[in-house]
């Protein structure tokens, strides 16, 4: 197993951290990802019509009905080709030879926490061929397009997500773990532009599993509580698993776009769904860097 971008074996870096003991957990939850590096698109027109973006606007068929329509259009977030991807493990479980494209409600700016902010997001799925028309102008807020260039990488879970709770980790084994995890994030992790498809995402105020499976099935947040973690609760926690990270677009300076407080939109779906194509059942949660009141 090796570690993209020179950053040396999977295995040298747990030896560095000294977290053998846990070694097997590590590398069987390891996932393959696709990461994204932005670069600023002078003039949009130079960017190929269905090209792998984010920002701009929407490249899809004239029959499309806008997403969010009159009067609140939602925001075209991103583009994503998957015939444009590199070989990686998880690209079996995505449409081949189709474009994704991503909207969500920047005026309302839904967090994702609540089962009515289900209107507030779209992702489209358009079969690679189809003819496309460069639509947006005037009809919703447009940020600053940039390419998205794709290069694999692996992600591992977010030191506080259940799955690395469940490994019984010391306190000297949880700190060497969160200098791995930091470790194979790219550098400018911190100041935003840490776009990722699949693989676990980097959460800033915490897992997004369970948060899903309550938002998604109609239940708030709040009226759980600690509870989630109570026997009785233990079929919805089984039934969190099931989702996983579709795309991660994170504030982006080159884009000038900014997700409240520098923070990051997620769009997660059900493995299932994402295996049948049925986009429609996504959900988007919003993280803020910083303090936030969590609504």
């Amino acid at each position: 197993m090796w570690w993209s971008r020179d950053k040396g074996s999977l295995d040298e870096r747990i030896s560095r951290r000294k977290l053998q003991r846990v070694a097997d957990r590590i590398k069987g939850s390891v996932r393959e990802c696709i990461r994204f590096e932005s670069e600023i698109a002078r003039n949009e027109d130079n960017i190929p019509v269905g090209a792998t973006k984010i920002g701009g606007r929407a490249d899809l068929p004239a029959s499309t009905p806008w997403p969010g329509g009159d009067p609140t259009p939602m925001t075209f977030i991103a583009l994503i080709d998957t015939s444009k991807l590199p070989p990686f493990n998880g690209r079996a479980d995505l449409p081949a030879d189709t474009l994704l494209s991503f909207f969500f409600d920047l005026g309302t700016s839904p967090r994702g926490y609540h089962p009515k902010d289900r209107s507030g997001w779209q992702v489209l799925a358009t079969p690679l061929g189809t003819p496309l028309v460069r639509r947006g102008e005037g009809i919703a807020s447009v940020y600053t397009p940039c390419v998205l260039k794709p290069w694999k990488d692996l992600s591992l879970p977010d030191p506080a997500s259940d799955e690395v709770g469940a490994w019984g980790l010391d306190s000297r084994e949880d700190d060497a773990y969160i200098g791995l995890w930091k470790g194979l994030m790219p550098a400018h992790a911190e100041d935003g532009e840490n776009h990722q498809l699949l693989g676990y995402a980097s959460t800033i105020e915490g897992d997004l599993h369970i948060l899903c499976e309550l938002a998604s099935t109609g239940i708030y947040w709040r009226t759980v509580g600690p509870k989630v973690y109570e026997p009785e609760m233990e079929p919805l926690r089984n039934a969190a698993t099931e989702w996983r990270l579709l795309l991660q677009i994170d504030s982006d300076k080159r884009a000038d776009f900014r997700m409240l407080n520098a923070g990051r939109l997620y769009f997660y779906i059900r493995d299932r769904a994402l295996k049948a194509g049925a986009f429609d059942e996504a959900w988007a949660v919003v993280q803020t860097r910083g303090a936030s009141n969590l609504p």
